[in-house]
């Protein structure tokens, strides 16, 4: 478990050496139930497609949920049916920079674009990532995201956006306090806005989370006129 709520769970990659996906993109977990139907539920991959070895998924588990009560009782070598890859939500070409908006688990996807995107050497765009919390316990992949930033010091940043926490310096470690903040995602943006000097639709926007989340997001964006076009999400089904 990666933190109370937040599973990683790793499948190896179909045999099919033609089978890829688009960094951004689901799948369709066909989850048993006994005689009736598998219930299915959609997550999206977290891995690169440049990992030919295996397929991760970072899965927040719901009270009583299928999916939530099911997947933690697999062992190591069990099946699951998957279907896919699916989704639009992708990076598109662009001249512009893009910003990436996720909350929760809906970082799970741009794990993926984002590493792939700055391994792409022939992609020169910055890419701004603000991840959207409650805590600073909720906090995890942090690593991750600071040997991007090390890696790429020019191309990459990112903040996690805290909405619960008040005081960053009482509750975050020392080595931690240049990559978080409070407040919500919008609050990173603006944020960093101000200090470039730039405006909202000089970006490309990316989000992801729940629907009332992205929903709200798309809202945030309009309201500074950015235009629909630049602006991407997953449309999910069910």
């Amino acid at each position: 478990m990666l933190v109370s709520g937040v599973d990683k769970f790793v499948f190896s990659r179909p045999d099919d050496a033609q089978w890829n996906f688009q960094a951004g993109q689901y799948m369709i977990f066909h989850i048993p139930q006994g005689t009736e139907h598998a219930a299915r539920r959609q997550y999206s991959i977290a891995s690169t497609p440049s990992e030919k070895r295996y397929l991760e998924f970072i899965i927040g588990y719901i009270p009583k949920g299928i999916a939530s009560t099911y997947l933690p009782l697999m062992k190591i070598g069990d099946l699951l049916t998957m279907q896919g890859p699916a989704g639009v939500f992708i990076h598109r070409p662009s001249p512009r920079p893009a910003i990436y908006l996720a909350t929760g688990t809906g970082i799970a996807p741009m794990f993926s674009m984002i590493s792939d995107k700055l391994a792409d050497q022939s992609f020169t765009q910055n890419i701004y990532l603000y991840w959207g919390l409650r805590y600073y316990n909720d906090i995890y992949y942090l690593d991750y995201l600071i040997n991007l930033k090390n890696k790429y010091p020019q191309r990459f940043e990112f903040c996690i956006c805290l909405s619960r926490e008040t005081d960053i310096e009482a509750k975050v470690k020392k080595e931690h306090i240049p990559f978080c903040t409070c407040g919500h995602v919008n609050t990173g943006v603006e944020m960093m806005l101000q200090k470039i000097q730039k405006t909202h639709k000089e970006f490309d926007y990316y989000l992801c989370g729940s629907m009332i989340v992205v929903e709200s997001l798309r809202v945030y964006c309009a309201d500074k006129g950015v235009v629909k076009e630049q602006v991407a999400f997953e449309k999910f089904t069910f």
